[in-house]
């Protein structure tokens, strides 16, 4: 009698799986099991070294993007009207500290080697190394070259912040406030945001292969707009 209540009690719980991947999913496409499960696992996952590390945050980076452009409840609107970037990284730190699922603390503009600080930093919980994310907002008033960009790049975020033997992973955060074009400082060519990401990437991928240790991502969120609103 035992076997036919477990696996009623497994359909049961299966079932329960399916109604409350459902209920977090988008009405025309709700999760599978197996998509659920992988959110939850994510959500549960403690790094425990910097590759485990370097995930988390590029996970929690994509999700704050996600929020931002995509979620009934974002606050893109306020967001927009952020024009300095000491606003802008406590706007963004409180949504990396809300959803840190106990996989690290935030802190803001920690000291770092030779006194220089890092924008947001997120402590991980199980071993004593950190990330460090360098944010640049981009509009009218804050206009970032190329040039700007590569050397905050290579000379501040790994030049200085990535070279504490605790920290090894980092994140250059660039943020479109208003629609703009960067001009590459080599070739002169201009290039949109993704493109200007890219070759960013490449840059950082090369000195990657020189320091191994190093886990480096650039990203770009464009929220001049978003996908239901009109593109200029």
């Amino acid at each position: 009698a035992k076997i036919p209540q477990a696996k009623h009690l497994e359909s049961r719980l299966n079932q329960m799986a399916i109604d409350v991947a459902a209920s977090l999913s988008e009405p025309k496409t709700p999760m599978n099991v197996r998509t659920y499960n992988e959110l939850v696992d994510k959500n549960k996952y403690i790094p425990r070294d910097n590759d485990g590390l370097f995930n988390v945050m590029t996970s929690r980076l994509d999700d704050f993007e996600h929020h931002l452009l995509n979620d009934e409840f974002s606050i893109i609107d306020t967001f927009r009207e952020v024009k300095g970037e000491l606003e802008a990284r406590r706007f963004i730190s409180a949504y990396l500290e809300a959803n840190n699922h106990e996989a690290y603390s935030v802190s803001q503009e920690a000291v770092v080697i030779a006194e220089k600080r890092t924008d947001i930093r997120l402590q991980a919980t199980s071993f004593r190394c950190y990330a460090s994310i360098e944010l640049k907002i981009d509009d009218k008033s804050n206009k970032w070259s190329g040039s700007e960009l590569k050397k905050a790049l290579i000379d501040q975020l790994i030049g200085q912040y990535l070279n504490h033997e605790r920290c090894y992973v980092g994140c250059l955060l660039i943020m479109m406030r208003e629609t703009r074009k960067w001009r590459h400082p080599e070739t002169g060519d201009m290039m949109t945001l993704a493109q200007t990401v890219e070759w960013l990437q490449s840059e950082a991928d090369e000195i990657m292969k020189d320091r191994t240790e190093l886990r480096v991502v650039v990203k770009g969120i464009d929220y001049s707009s978003t996908a239901n609103e009109l593109r200029s």
